[in-house]
């Protein structure tokens, strides 16, 4: 008689659903984010773009390509050799070396 009693008990209790109340539901305009979705390990920093030069005589450095007028002035020259990438404040810029400063000081 036991046996029976606990298999009868047990085929209701896999039966039933649960329902959430109305306190719990997600409102019609309310959005709902998978629960793994806010768990440390899943957030990934933004990728930053590289850098890159443009300008019509290669003398900018920057996130995005621009384009300029077409002069030339003598101290352009000095960056053909200059480095253009991400400084520690997270832009893009041309990395101040002591031969670029000595090139660009001499203009």
């Amino acid at each position: 008689m036991i046996v029976i009693l606990v298999a009868v008990v047990g085929f209701f209790k896999m039966d039933r659903q649960v329902v959430p109340s109305e306190s719990t539901r997600p409102r019609d305009n309310e959005l709902v984010a998978p629960k793994d979705a806010l768990t440390p390990n899943k957030i990934e920093k933004p990728k930053l773009k590289a850098c890159v030069v443009s300008g019509c005589s290669k003398q900018i450095c920057g996130e995005e390509s621009f384009i300029t007028t077409c002069e030339f002035k003598e101290e352009y020259a000095c960056y053909k050799s200059a480095l253009c990438e991400r400084q520690s404040d997270g832009a893009c810029d041309w990395t101040v070396t002591p031969e670029l400063r000595q090139c660009l000081g001499s203009f």
